[in-house]
């Protein structure tokens, strides 16, 4: 199941659930760690890179993609993650519920953990990145939680989501439904709710 059902996100308890050392596949990479936690009942992760930095970066995934996909997508990993390393900062790159672009209760879940991750690091800072879905994901949790954002990058994000939306209904291929769904389910089926929701021009 890519998507959870919808409910209010007071309703939906919080849990940290562990942070347990993680080894990518084929990789030397050792340092990583995968911190579960689960919201209302259901469980998520997100891969964590750790840092004595007061600055880390939030990573959100591309469409199709995974918190993985810093480390080890080709289109990704040699730019993105040499950037991060090279700064000295600590990263954590969060499952998104799949494909749920940036749904609201994957924002509130995602918000519970970065206050984990705070507390337990000591961050002060968030930069938050992503491409793609990546990039919308980080607008759209951005005006949702600009409390926890010091800065942001979105490569190449819809930044019209409501037009996306209507622009994908048209194109003939039946894999554009994944895309349609999660948008009408989680923030309107007409025009006027979308683009109240999507509040990003």
């Amino acid at each position: 199941q890519f998507f959870y059902p919808l409910a209010k996100a007071d309703d939906r308890p919080f849990m940290p659930l562990s942070f347990e050392p993680y080894t990518l596949p084929d990789s030397e990479q050792t340092n990583l760690k995968k911190f579960r936690f689960a919201y209302d009942g259901k469980e998520d992760y997100a891969m964590i890179d750790e840092s004595p930095s007061p600055t880390w970066v939030v990573y959100f995934h591309s469409y199709g993609g995974s918190a993985l996909e810093i480390y080890n997508s080709p289109l990704i990993h040699p730019q993105w993650l040499e950037a991060v390393k090279t700064q000295h900062f600590g990263l954590v790159s969060f499952e998104t519920s799949g494909n749920s672009w940036m749904a609201p209760f994957v924002a509130d879940a995602i918000h519970h953990a970065l206050a984990e991750i705070r507390a337990k690091y000591a961050v002060k800072n968030f930069i938050f990145i992503g491409g793609s879905m990546g990039g919308s994901s980080v607008l759209i949790y951005c005006v949702r939680y600009p409390e926890d954002v010091s800065a942001a990058l979105a490569m190449c994000p819809v930044s019209d989501m409501a037009k996306h939306y209507e622009d994908s209904l048209r194109n003939p291929d039946p894999n554009f439904y994944m895309k349609n769904w999660p948008v009408a389910t989680f923030y309107g089926e007409s025009d006027n709710q979308r683009r109240r929701s999507f509040q990003l021009n």
